[in-house]
């Protein structure tokens, strides 16, 4: 792995995702990880967009 701040952009080893529980993510290597995006990209769904409820 890179010392890259930015590794998973740059990185041939890019983790695959094997599973989630809650705000983990878990690796097909294993590896816990906390999901850290999907906050991010709740806040910028529009809120009551009839497209999104229908999901």
């Amino acid at each position: 792995m890179s010392n890259h701040a930015v590794f998973y952009l740059i990185s041939d080893d890019m983790p695959v995702v094997s599973h989630t529980n809650g705000i983990y993510i878990r690796d097909t290597k294993g590896r816990r990880r906390i999901d850290t995006n999907s906050g991010a990209i709740t806040c910028n769904i529009e809120r009551d967009h009839p497209t999104v409820n229908a999901a």
